[in-house]
């Protein structure tokens, strides 16, 4: 109940939201810290869920050049919601990744394993631009 009253709270400061509606951007972080605090718990071992088949079709991608960029926004917004510790994966460069994991994050390292294999699950199959990228 605490927590459904700071979303109306944080929603009605803003004035966005009335009577009984939940700000879903407050309900997203609420949800988020309480997995982080599940994930601590759990130590810096914690795997992330694979990837299902609803989650993987909700973000695919043809890679068709105008669907790009926003298939990394669905993939990087899906990988936070499974895991928040993706936050800092993101917002690294590929030279701050492959740097932080040489000198032996392990936890970056298996982030950025799991990013490969997820991706790939979101691949539609049929495309003649994913086709292309396999034989490559």
């Amino acid at each position: 109940a605490a927590a459904i009253g700071a979303g109306q709270a944080a929603s009605a400061a803003r004035g966005q939201a009335g009577v009984g509606e939940r700000d879903p951007q407050v309900e997203g972080l609420a949800s988020l810290l309480a997995q982080a605090v599940r994930q601590s718990a759990g130590g810096a071992k914690a795997k992330v869920k694979d990837v299902s088949a609803a989650e993987a079709n909700a973000v695919a991608t043809t890679l068709d050049p105008a669907d790009v960029a926003p298939f990394i926004a669905r993939f990087k917004n899906m990988c936070i919601r499974k895991d928040p510790r993706f936050v800092r994966l993101f917002a690294l460069n590929a030279a701050q990744l492959a740097s932080t994991i040489t000198a032996g994050d392990d936890e970056l390292a298996y982030l950025d394993a799991y990013v490969a294999g997820a991706v790939q699950c979101c691949l539609k199959p049929d495309s003649d631009a994913v086709k292309l990228l396999e034989s490559a």
